[in-house]
């Protein structure tokens, strides 16, 4: 469910705490047994970060070896350079195709919610009215394939937060992230190399990325937001049985 203009200043209000992720919890000021509350869901605003990260091998800053190599070494990096482009689009196009995030952040939002329901005794209202009283906006912040000599990873990242909606004030927040590894490259010492060997160990790191299927992103990505997911829940369901204390007190 996504917000609505309705209650979108109820959100902007939020935006700040939300920049600088930090956990927060005043849960126990904030009685949430019998509340209702409305769930909603919503991409960063720059999840143009549906992306490829790449870092290549490092190469020596001096190569003094002057064996009559200078031409080839220039010859592949041209090729390595076009070759790169061409192959990270091709994965991120890949990695779009895959990720769906509308579904990844519905999914966490819907884990949230389950939780709520659990412990915290909550009324879920579809629609905004005067009997909500509590907002709770996930929003997935990053959906990243990153790509570096030590291998290939799918990292995924998110925050949950609870507003007040009587003071606009957030109550209660979340970050949560969790990296998926997909393949391990033998070249992931981190030292130094000859242009030439970086420019080959650019291009099988890169062949590599290229190799991944969508189904293999999809699954990576699956795996990786039910962590996120796992995660986010534990953290509220601990931070609701702390606050249940207080408000019997």
């Amino acid at each position: 469910m996504h917000y609505s203009k309705l209650w979108q200043p109820i959100v902007l209000a939020a935006a700040a705490i939300v920049v600088s992720c930090s956990h927060l919890n005043e849960l126990a000021h904030y009685k949430l047994d019998g509340a209702t509350i409305m769930f909603a869901e919503e991409l960063a605003s720059d999840m143009g970060q549906v992306n490829v990260c790449y870092a290549s091998v490092e190469s020596s800053e001096s190569d003094d070896d002057d064996d009559g190599s200078d031409a080839t070494e220039a010859a592949l990096t041209i090729a390595g350079s076009v070759g790169k482009a061409l192959l990270r689009q091709g994965a991120e196009d890949k990695l779009r195709r895959a990720a769906k995030p509308d579904k990844v952040v519905q999914g966490l939002s819907a884990g949230v919610e389950m939780t709520l329901l659990k412990y915290g005794r909550i009324r879920v209202s579809e629609v905004l009215n005067d009997k909500v009283a509590f907002i709770v906006i996930t929003t997935l912040d990053k959906l990243e394939l990153r790509s570096s000599p030590s291998g290939i990873q799918l990292r995924v990242s998110a925050t949950t937060a609870m507003i007040d909606r009587k003071s606009g004030k957030t109550i209660w927040q979340n970050c949560e992230a969790h990296t998926k590894a997909l393949r391990r490259h033998s070249t992931g010492n981190n030292k130094p190399v000859s242009a030439t060997a970086k420019t080959i160990a650019d291009a099988l790191q890169l062949a590599d990325l290229l190799s991944l299927s969508e189904s293999e992103m999809a699954d990576a990505i699956a795996d990786a937001s039910r962590a996120v997911g796992q995660l986010m829940a534990t953290t509220l369901r601990k931070d609701v049985t702390r606050a249940r204390v207080k408000w019997k007190s």
